[in-house]
This record gives C-alpha cells, sequence and structure tokens, in this order.
C-alpha cells in the first residue's frame, strides 16, 4: 500500500495534505504523469509505504518527517520533489542536522530536481537527483508535435532566432535588454500581460508573437507558437544563473532547457555555467560557430559571462537561407541532441522507478 501526500510549506504550514491523483492536483502540462504511472503500477505492493510529492522545501518537509514520527508509522518514505530547488542552503550539514534527529532515517528516500548528481554529502538516508517533472513536461510536447529537420522545414523558416522570454526576471531582462533589436530575431516577453513584478518592477513590455495575438484560455502551458516552427535557432533563458549566488552545485534548470533541443536546431541557453558539463556528459552537443563556443560560461559578480551575444549576433545579421546552409551542415548534432533528449528523459524516469522498485 502507497499512501500519497502533497506537502506545500505555505499551505498549509507544516501539514500534509491528501493526494488525490483526479481531484486535487491535475496539471495541464502532465508535470505529475510518471509518478501517477509508477503509483498505479505499484499500488499493490504489500509494504506501507509514504509517498510525500514535496512541491516546497526540503527543510520543514524534514522537520514535519520527525515531528509526526512517521519512520515509526511506515516502512519507507519517498520524498519526491519535482519542482525545482527553492530552499535557502546548499551545504550538506544544514540538511544532515535535520536528518539527524529522525529515528530509522534510514527508512527515507529523497528525489531531488537538480541537474547535477551527488551534490550532497548526507549519510543515514538514500537520495538521487532526476530532473523531476521537467522530463513529463517535455514528453507532452515530444507526443504532440511532430518536429522536422531544418533541411526538411526549410520552406517555413522566416526568422533567423526566436526567444519566449515569458515572466520578466533579471536574468531574462539581462539578454533581453542586449538583443531585443537583432534583426531577424522574433520574440515574445511578458505575454500573460502583467503590469508589475516584485523582482522587476513596472512597466515591463508585453510583446506576444503574432500567432498568439488572438489565442484563448492558458495556451502556453500546453501549446507552440507557430513561430516556433518558422525559426531556425532558439535562444532559452533559464529560470537563475546561479542558487543563492555561492550554491554552485546546486543546478536548478528547468524544462525550459529540455524543451530547447526538441526543435532539431541550434540552442543558445543562458544558464548557470554548471550546467553546461553536466549536459555535456549526457551527450548534449552545444553550437560552435565563428569562433565562439555556446557551451561554457562563467558567472562573474552576478553577470553571466559567455560567447554566446557574439554568436547570436553574428547569426542575426546573416542571409536566413545562408544561415539555414550552416546550420543544415552541423545537422547530425541537431538530430543527435533530439535523440538524446528521449534517452536523457528516460534515465531519470528509470532513476525514479527504481526507488520504488526498491522499496516495494
Amino acid at each position: 500500500m502507497i499512501e500519497t501526500y502533497l506537502y506545500n510549506e505555505e499551505d498549509p504550514k507544516f501539514t500534509l495534505k491528501r493526494y488525490f491523483h483526479r481531484g486535487y492536483h491535475i496539471h495541464e502540462d502532465n508535470r505529475y504523469d510518471n509518478i501517477h504511472r509508477y503509483l498505479k503500477k505499484y499500488k499493490d505492493t504489500k509494504q506501507k509505504v509514504c509517498l510525500i510529492i514535496n512541491d516546497s522545501y526540503i527543510l520543514p518537509c524534514m522537520e514535519l518527517i520527525f515531528r509526526e514520527k512517521l519512520t515509526s508509522k511506515y516502512e519507507h518514505i519517498i520524498v519526491y520533489m519535482p519542482e525545482a530547488y527553492w530552499d535557502t542552503f546548499n551545504d550538506s550539514k544544514t540538511l544532515q542536522n535535520k536528518i539527524d534527529k529522525i529515528d530509522d532515517s534510514e527508512k527515507i528516500t529523497i528525489i531531488f530536481n537538480f541537474f547535477c548528481d551527488s551534490p550532497f554529502d548526507l549519510k543515514n538516508i538514500n537520495y538521487i537527483t532526476t530532473v523531476g517533472c521537467f522530463g513529463s513536461i517535455t514528453k507532452l510536447y515530444l507526443n504532440r508535435y511532430k518536429f522536422k529537420s531544418l533541411k526538411e522545414n526549410y520552406n517555413n523558416i522566416k526568422y533567423n532566432v526566436i526567444s519566449k522570454f515569458g515572466r520578466p526576471s533579471g536574468e531574462k531582462l539581462f539578454v533581453y535588454e542586449k538583443v531585443k533589436d537583432f534583426d531577424n530575431f522574433i520574440y515574445s516577453i511578458n505575454s500573460a500581460d502583467k503590469v508589475s513584478y516584485s523582482d522587476v518592477g513596472n512597466n515591463v513590455v508585453v510583446k506576444k508573437f503574432p500567432s498568439e495575438i488572438n489565442a484563448k484560455r492558458n495556451f502556453r502551458s500546453t501549446t507552440l507558437p507557430m513561430e516556433d516552427f518558422q525559426s531556425a535557432s532558439e535562444i532559452v533563458v533559464e529560470t537563475r544563473f546561479s542558487t543563492f549566488e555561492d550554491g554552485k552545485r546546486l543546478v536548478t534548470n528547468t524544462e525550459k532547457t529540455l524543451k530547447g533541443f526538441m526543435f532539431k536546431r541550434p540552442l543558445f541557453l543562458f544558464a548557470q555555467p554548471e550546467s553546461y558539463p553536466y549536459l555535456k556528459q549526457y551527450g548534449f552537443k552545444f553550437p560552435k560557430f565563428f569562433g565562439y563556443d555556446s557551451g561554457n560560461a562563467t558567472l562573474y559578480r552576478g553577470e553571466l559571462k559567455t560567447e554566446l551575444f557574439n554568436m547570436i549576433e553574428k547569426v542575426c545579421n546573416m542571409n536566413t537561407s545562408d544561415l539555414l546552409d550552416m546550420f543544415i551542415a552541423e545537422e547530425d548534432v541537431w538530430e543527435h541532441n533530439y535523440d538524446n533528449l528521449h534517452s536523457f528523459i528516460e534515465l531519470h524516469d528509470s532513476r525514479i522507478e527504481n526507488v520504488f522498485k526498491k522499496v516495494v
């Protein structure tokens, strides 16, 4: 038997809510598909298992496990953290102090969401890292759309580069301000029409893709704009360039990165510097044009240092037909990334399933 709960520090504080697949927590973007699949597959286990879907912070969740003495009530506890990491610590000792208070803490397995392996040095507990719900979100698009090669899509290409900046943030605006006036570049930003954001202030420009202007409902959650299929390359700006400045080991990319590899085209990724070697380690390749390498970056005094801006400007200045010919000459790289994306998602899904296999 697996008893499933939802934990969110905000709603309500220090409380577990029973999780109902078909009632409480349905998402259009399929972000819980993998967990639902494993719950269904292993529901008849004779072990008494507690699954906590933690949409919040790990430290108060561990405090809750301690206070409620959950390890005395279950044979195994799985804490699944599907979303990006929002805790405010990056050291092992802080978490270990919480673990040490819990009797039989070896019963607990934490499934973190990081784009890095083994970021913590922990004792008397089990943990793994996966890409959490971001693989499931990406699979929604992989299953919904047919992604053609640039050669197949040649006659439909209108733009050299596209970017879906989304919600304005310091990171997004840092890139946006440098590239917004480039030629042959189409983008959207703040298409939700929000007037003010606490971290970036008021009067953030609203710009939608032409195909989105008359779109209804929450179209951004489950659909791609037509312009995505009319663009030769893409700029993706991740949610963060660092994890609280010095937390270089905790790498928190999102589905934005994974979706960038779907289109069988060059991806210009602005992200936490440590994410590039991680993605390369798992087989992804990054564009190298004009003597520049887009697969490297550093962070200096909070500002991302990268050769991407020089590369993108040259890409935008090219004739679209000539640019396509240059990109198509490297088409095996973009095809490789597309195939590798499938393998990468399956690898991380299998890590999650292996946790269930071990406890049932």
